[in-house]
């Protein structure tokens, strides 16, 4: 029951579920960059729903490796004292 109303409310739910789970897989975990793209062929012609998704993605990725440089470099500093 529940699972038809949340799909029913949102529906493409399951598709950008998916989407999320393809992009762990194709970025490199260090810098963010893309390894490869989740369909065949470059990157015009990459569906615009899903490289969207991405994009933010991304972003949020890049922030994650930037507060954990960040807490890195506290570290440090904080041993060199």
């Amino acid at each position: 029951m529940w699972r038809n109303t949340y799909e029913r409310e949102f529906p493409k739910a399951r598709y950008y579920a998916h989407v999320a789970g393809l992009f762990l897989d194709t970025i490199d975990l260090e810098t963010g960059s893309f390894l490869h793209y989740p369909y065949p062929g470059h990157l015009m012609v990459q569906p615009a729903g899903t490289m969207a998704a991405w994009r933010i993605m991304r972003e949020a990725w890049h922030e994650k490796l930037a507060a954990d440089q960040k807490q890195a470099a506290a570290r440090i500093q904080t041993q060199r004292k």
